[in-house]
């Protein structure tokens, strides 16, 4: 029941604030584009205003009219290729559960992130901060594990996305309910 409240409090929360906020490693908030440090910064928008961050890279125009022409619920679950390693989209279900998943961070890609269906909460917190590395670094699977806690955790939903550069250590939590989502992997 705690854990039921507490999700219901983002919700909640998100509802009153203006989702389209940016996050730096030392939890400034952005106003301007014109301020932007790509190296340092989660972003946490709605879908609505994606074309904001066409410039941001060069890929992130392809992604997002991908999404757009391309219906994510009849996709099955895997890699699904949009224009080969460069950029590529991962279909995934992910049930409720109860046992906490590490931090992740990836040297070689940006994690764009998306519910499709259902709703998932999202742990944060920045890499240069991070002391306890769980697994080091995998270069195979472009994953380096990390046992510190979270710094703050938002619940993206389905009109939302999150973009998660290598800098930004994330944990996608288990959702309350069955969650379909898409990850869209986009070379640095």
């Amino acid at each position: 029941m705690v854990r039921e409240e507490f999700f219901r409090r983002i919700e909640l929360t998100l509802v009153v604030f203006p989702i389209n906020f940016y996050l730096t490693t030392n939890l400034r908030t952005i106003h301007s584009l014109d301020t932007f440090e790509r190296n340092s910064t989660m972003i946490l928008d709605h879908l609505s205003r994606v074309n904001k961050y066409f410039a941001i890279h060069p890929g992130f125009k392809h992604a997002f009219d991908y999404l757009k022409k391309t219906d994510l619920r009849s996709l099955a679950e895997g890699r699904h290729e949009i224009t080969g390693d460069d950029l590529y989209l991962i279909i995934a279900s992910d049930h409720s559960g109860k046992e906490r998943r590490k931090l992740e961070t990836h040297r070689n890609y940006i994690d764009i992130q998306i519910a499709i269906e259902g709703s998932f909460p999202l742990e944060w917190h920045d890499v240069d901060s991070c002391k306890n590395i769980a697994h080091e670094y995998s270069p195979e699977k472009d994953v380096t594990f990390y046992n510190d806690p979270p710094l703050f955790t938002v619940l993206i939903t389905s009109d939302m996305f999150a973009v998660l550069f290598p800098e930004d250590a994330h944990a996608p939590q288990p959702p309350m309910t069955v969650t379909k989502k898409a990850i869209i992997k986009v070379a640095v």
